[in-house]
């Protein structure tokens, strides 16, 4: 009589091995997906804090100084301030959008971008910084000044838009109105 018990119950746990073997390797690809995904979150979290910590907002009033020839406002001198900002904000990759009731204008970066004087009609500069960096770090303000070519320039009454758009964060936008009567030097924001 032949008999085959002892080669069922080795075929059992050849069986049984090859399942052990099979779920072994797939939670290790799961384990390994799973990782994969926590890193992943991971920099989405620090890309986030470092955007959301890279800013800076408007500080003071935003002024318009008037052009003697045309009477009109060619230069709009603003304050940024950047409070609590982790990573600076570099300015020589900020963008300066100026918008009116019939255009939309990028306004040209001067380089350098720290400068003592006025900028060019069509540019725009940092004046005064607290540091002589073109970054501006936590606590550091910068006063820019936006020059506007003679088709730009802000007239009486006329609405505008300017947005500060930086590489790195959220950008910052002010809506101002120029006054019935230009004097040298106007509120307009």
């Amino acid at each position: 009589m032949k008999r085959d018990e002892a080669f069922t119950g080795l075929e059992a746990a050849l069986v049984l091995l090859a399942f052990i073997v099979v779920a072994s390797v797939f939670s290790y690809v799961i384990l390994g997906a799973g990782y994969f995904s926590i890193q992943k979150s991971q920099s989405v979290i620090y890309s986030a804090v470092e955007q959301s910590s890279s800013s800076f907002m408007i500080e003071g009033d935003v002024y318009g100084l008037k052009n003697s020839t045309s009477g009109n406002i060619d230069k709009i001198r603003l304050s940024i301030r950047s409070p609590y900002s982790v990573v600076p904000l570099d300015l020589n990759n900020m963008n300066i959008i100026l918008m009116k009731k019939d255009s939309i204008t990028k306004i040209k970066r001067s380089s350098p971008v720290l400068s003592e004087t006025y900028p060019a009609p069509g540019y725009w500069s940092v004046i005064k910084k607290d540091e002589e960096s073109s970054s501006l770090s936590m606590g550091e303000s910068a006063t820019i000044v936006i020059s506007l070519t003679e088709d730009l320039e802000l007239k009486s009454n006329e609405n505008f838009k300017i947005d500060l758009l930086p590489s790195l964060g959220a950008s910052v936008s002010l809506s101002g109105s120029v006054p019935d009567n230009i004097h040298d030097t106007n509120i307009l924001y």
